[in-house]
Formats: C-alpha cells, sequence, structure tokens
C-alpha cells in the first residue's frame, strides 16, 4: 500500500535525521545578543541571559556528558517513529490531571465550575486547533478539551492544552545551542509568565490552570499548559469580516463599510495597548505579537477586550529602560495588523492615536509610556 510504504521511508528519515542530530560546541550557553559565554545551568536552576532578560530552563539530560546526549537524541528517534505509526494524538484522547483553584478578579471572565475549587479531572481532547506537521512546524500542538469528572464523567468545563513535545521539535531549532528550544525551556518559559502575570488572568490574559507532565501515547512524557478557552476571535478573524479591499480600492474612505471598521480598529487599539501596557508593568515583553496572538472576548465590564496569549518567546525582569528598548515596535505592530488591508486605514488610525488624549490614560503613541 502507498500509505505503508510512504510511513517506512518516513521511519528511514526520521531516524537518519536523530542520527545526525548536531553536535554541540563546549560553549553551549552563548548569547545570541552577545559574545558573553554563560555557565551551563543544573537541570532545575534558572539562568537569565541578555542582562536578565531572557529565561533559560535548561535540558532534560546532562548537556556536558555526549554519551547521555546521544542517549536523549537516540530516544527523542523512537518517540518520533511511534508518532508516525499511529500513536499520535487523537480526539477520545484523555488524561488525568489535579487542576488548581482559580479566583475571578474584578471585571474577569466568568470561571467554569471545575476552577471555583480545583481538584482531580480527566481531560478529553475535543478539538485539534493546531496539529504537528512536517511541512510546517511548530513549537508546541494545541487542542481543546473537556474537563470531566473522573467517577461521574460529567464535563465541568472547556480548556486549551498546548503540548510541548520535544520529539515533535524541528531539529534546526536545537542548534546553534544560544537559539535551542527546548519543551522545558518553551514550557517554563510560558508558565514563569503567566504566573508573574496573575493578577491579569481573566482580563487580558487567560486563566491558566498550570503546567503538567503528562504521558503521550508514543511513550514520551510531554509538558502540557492548561489554560481557559477563550470564547471570541482572533485579530485575524475580525479583519476577515470585513470585506476584502486594497489600495487600489480608490476613494476607500467612500466604501459603506470603511468607517465602521476603523471605528472599530480604534477601540480595539485602545484596548490591546491598555494590555500591552498592564503586561509590561510587570516587566515581561510578549515578544510575539501577531494576528493570531491576539483575540478579541467581551468580559463583564467591557463589551470587547483584547486577550493576549502564547508567552513561550517572552522576555522577562525588564527595567521600563529594558522595556523601552526592546519593545518600542510592539504599540506600532497591533496598529499595523489592524489595517494590514489598506493605506488609508492605517493612516487614519495613526492620525488618531497622535493626538494626545486618544489613547486613554497615560498612554501616548508610539510607546505605552509617557
Amino acid at each position: 500500500m502507498p500509505k505503508k510504504r510512504l510511513n517506512k521511508e518516513n521511519e528511514r528519515h526520521l531516524e537518519k535525521e536523530f542520527k545526525n542530530a548536531p553536535e554541540r560546541s563546549q560553549n553551549r550557553e552563548t548569547d545570541w545578543r552577545s559574545d558573553e559565554v554563560t555557565k551551563t545551568p543544573a537541570l532545575n536552576d534558572i539562568v537569565y541571559l541578555s542582562g536578565g532578560t531572557v529565561p533559560q530552563f535548561g535540558e532534560d539530560y546532562d548537556v556536558q556528558d555526549p554519551v547521555t546526549e546521544r542517549q536523549y537524541y537516540d530516544q527523542l528517534g523512537a518517540f518520533r517513529r511511534a508518532w508516525h505509526c499511529g500513536r499520535s494524538l487523537s480526539i477520545g484522547d484523555s488524561f488525568d490531571v489535579t487542576l488548581p483553584t482559580v479566583a475571578k478578579p474584578q471585571g474577569g471572565r466568568k470561571l467554569p465550575s471545575f476552577a471555583h475549587n480545583g481538584g482531580d479531572y480527566k481531560l478529553v481532547i475535543t478539538e485539534v486547533l493546531q496539529p504537528f506537521m512536517e511541512t510546517e512546524p511548530h513549537w508546541s500542538i494545541v487542542c481543546t478539551a473537556d474537563v470531566r469528572t473522573r467517577v461521574s464523567n460529567e464535563i465541568r468545563g472547556t480548556v486549551v492544552l498546548k503540548i510541548f513535545q520535544a520529539s515533535l521539535l524541528p531539529l534546526e531549532s536545537r542548534s546553534p545551542f544560544s537559539l535551542a528550544l527546548s519543551p522545558k525551556q518553551l514550557a517554563g518559559c510560558e508558565n514563569y509568565a503567566y504566573n508573574e502575570l496573575k493578577d491579569l488572568q481573566g482580563t487580558v490574559i487567560p486563566y491558566y490552570y498550570g503546567k503538567h507532565k503528562l504521558p503521550m501515547k508514543n511513550g514520551e512524557v510531554a509538558r502540557v499548559l492548561v489554560f481557559e478557552h477563550i470564547h471570541g476571535t482572533s485579530l485575524e478573524g475580525w479583519i476577515d469580516s470585513f470585506p476584502e479591499h486594497s489600495n487600489a480600492d480608490a476613494p476607500r474612505n467612500n466604501l459603506p463599510f470603511y468607517n465602521t471598521m476603523l471605528i472599530q480598529a480604534k477601540a480595539v487599539t485602545k484596548l490591546a495597548l491598555h494590555g500591552i501596557t498592564e503586561i509590561n508593568k510587570r516587566g515581561i515583553l510578549h515578544g510575539d505579537i501577531s494576528v493570531q496572538n491576539m483575540l478579541i472576548t467581551p468580559t463583564a465590564d467591557n463589551p470587547t477586550h483584547v486577550v493576549f496569549i502564547d508567552f513561550a518567546r517572552c522576555n522577562i525582569k525588564l527595567t521600563e529602560s529594558k522595556l523601552k528598548e526592546l519593545g518600542h515596535d510592539e504599540p506600532k505592530d497591533v496598529m499595523t495588523f489592524l489595517t494590514l488591508c489598506c493605506m488609508d486605514h492605517y493612516e487614519d488610525l495613526v492620525e488618531w492615536a497622535e493626538v494626545k488624549g486618544s489613547l486613554g490614560g497615560d498612554l501616548v503613541y508610539p510607546g505605552v509610556f509617557t
């Protein structure tokens, strides 16, 4: 059968791929922003690079031992082959977890019943939102899951799972070591950020239900982050809700939806920049602002709210001066993403934002600090 032959070819390719995994130099922790070489961290240490901004959580093996490293890569190859041979994540798969109690902040979104008291639950996969794909590699698999009681199997809510598996990360992401991305690194960074931003959960970021180690069907133990399931639309979806138009559609301000889109873009801009400001005040820089990582959703106090997701590439413990240096483009990025449709919308939005007081509070375009 053709499909079976393709799987065998994939297996041979993957085996060769992992056998030829890149060798590491002894200077394994060279920071990509400087020539400084830092000490290799112990397994459970956190080492801050780049002036205390990028957290490093180490690896799941002794990086100083080439034998251990080779065994680790060999094991990843076996896990990846097993994944391709029918032991991948499927709808209906379940995991036993213990979820924490979460408090609802003033103006926050309604909590599901399981979050009021926490406890032991079963997560049952209902939809894969971001699958693993060879042709378009991602850092994680993202899916939704029902939260069910273990005894009566009653549904108590829905969550989003972000699953980090070492065997599914693209190998090129692991060399050079200064840029290496491991599940421990990606999950650790995002877990740290959500804990630092705990008081913003339920408003400008999702509720967070912790980092878990869960067994996958291919025999691998994955790091899994559990989040609130946001009921809303991505910024990309909001843009797509308007008729397509471009610079060729002059005069665009005569289009029937032009002013409606501009008015909504102004409201979303204010909410998004407010969210960025609150995140920055706590020393965090998101670092990956995009139309996929901003969700528009209602809350108790606001008919519209912008929620930021995906902090796996964030910077932490930043001073105000460092935030201005590293994050000066994020507010501009928001307005650029909101007006990808045409230059007229972009120019009108920027002209409005430049007027003092338009953004509300102490926000001044293009930065988030006065």
